[in-house]
């Protein structure tokens, strides 16, 4: 256990100082605020620079400059003078005030609160297409965890491993994921650290199909007796595992234990990939 963890801080460490060198590179360029989502008031003042401004259920005001859109939905939008809006200014249930010299170089979509029936159809359309892309997700997890379970059965057999140090893998991913976001809230992401975070978000996203074919495969093999097709076995045990991940209360559970081991089992498979590569010395 003790090893587990010595490696473990070895690797933070090393995270710590690559992302400080990306700090050191970033500090010296010009900060700029990223995009602006709230579900309270926002005044963006003057001379302050933002991407877009999204707020819902509160009045905003713009003083500042907003590089593409500004979205107020149930809220009133004053828009100052010293105001420079690049792109769309959509209102939906409020109203706007616009003072003189301010710059909007495109036209403003507004829907005053009046038009109750704008405002239902707009909230039924979110509320559906919202449904409609969880629907498509979960459809989709569930087929490419069966082909990846069906298809890469012997290669999902190195998980034994992991099986048999379940809730040590499960730690790794818990204590790794949550150094990770704090190192992604606290520092900025710059040009260069950008595509580090994306890769590794990548193969978050690939071991966590990886994490969710191997559990398709032994909640399968419970339910289904081994006469049966392999691809049948796993095609059960996606259905269920994904079914609790869409049951509320349960589901929110059983998507962090799958980040979780996910995780951990891109920390423990990199640590063995460094530890086998050649010219790399691991001190044991």
């Amino acid at each position: 256990m003790k090893r587990w963890f010595s490696y473990l801080f070895l690797g933070i460490t090393c995270l710590l100082f690559t992302m400080a060198a990306f700090l050191a590179g970033t500090s010296s360029a010009e900060a700029k605020t990223d995009s602006v989502l709230s579900d309270k008031k926002v005044v963006i003042q003057k001379n302050q620079n933002v991407e877009n401004v999204v707020v819902l259920g509160h009045s905003a005001m713009v003083d500042g400059k907003v590089d593409n859109a500004v979205v107020v939905v149930n809220g009133k939008l004053h828009i100052g003078r010293h105001a420079k809006i690049d792109n769309l200014v959509l209102v939906i249930g409020g109203d706007v005030t616009q003072d003189r010299g301010a710059e909007v170089t495109r036209n403003m979509m507004v829907f005053h609160s009046g038009h109750k029936r704008v405002s239902y159809l707009f909230g039924g359309i979110i509320y559906l297409s919202a449904l409609a892309v969880k629907m498509a997700l979960s459809l989709i997890l569930v087929a490419v965890s069966a082909l990846v379970g069906t298809l890469a059965h012997n290669r999902l057999e190195r998980m034994a491993d992991m099986e048999r140090s379940f809730f040590k893998v499960l730690g790794i991913g818990f204590i790794s994921l949550l150094i990770f976001l704090v190192l992604l809230f606290i520092l900025p992401i710059g040009f260069i650290a950008l595509p580090v975070v994306a890769v590794v978000l990548a193969l978050l996203m690939i071991y966590f199909i990886i994490v969710c074919a191997w559990l398709s495969g032994k909640i399968g093999g419970k339910l289904i007796s081994g006469s049966q097709p392999r691809f049948i076995s796993v095609l059960v045990g996606a259905v269920v595992l994904i079914a609790l991940l869409n049951f509320p209360l349960i589901g929110e559970f059983v998507f962090l234990g799958l980040l979780f081991l996910a995780f951990g089992d891109l920390v423990v498979s990199s640590y063995f990939f460094i530890k086998k590569a050649p010219n790399i010395i691991i001190y044991e």
